[in-house]
Protein backbone atom coordinates (compact mmCIF):
# COMPACT_ATOMS: atom_id res chain seq x y z
CA UNK A 1 0.00 0.00 0.00
CA UNK A 2 1.12 3.53 -0.68
CA UNK A 3 1.60 5.85 2.31
CA UNK A 4 -0.55 8.51 0.65
CA UNK A 5 -3.19 8.70 -2.05
CA UNK A 6 -3.36 11.55 -4.52
CA UNK A 7 -6.63 12.91 -5.86
CA UNK A 8 -7.06 15.21 -8.84
CA UNK A 9 -10.28 16.89 -9.79
CA UNK A 10 -11.37 19.47 -12.33
CA UNK A 11 -14.19 21.99 -11.96
CA UNK A 12 -15.64 23.95 -14.85
CA UNK A 13 -17.75 27.04 -14.25
CA UNK A 14 -19.00 30.12 -16.06
CA UNK A 15 -17.61 33.57 -15.34
CA UNK A 16 -18.83 36.59 -17.28
CA UNK A 17 -20.13 34.28 -19.99
CA UNK A 18 -16.78 32.50 -20.34
CA UNK A 19 -15.97 28.96 -19.31
CA UNK A 20 -13.26 28.73 -16.68
CA UNK A 21 -11.47 25.57 -15.59
CA UNK A 22 -10.20 25.01 -12.07
CA UNK A 23 -7.91 22.09 -11.30
CA UNK A 24 -7.01 21.08 -7.77
CA UNK A 25 -4.96 18.38 -6.11
CA UNK A 26 -4.76 17.05 -2.60
CA UNK A 27 -3.22 14.09 -0.84
CA UNK A 28 -4.81 11.82 1.71
CA UNK A 29 -2.35 10.65 4.35
CA UNK A 30 -2.93 7.24 5.88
Amino acid sequence: NLPSTDYWFTVEYLENGQTKTFKAHFSLKR
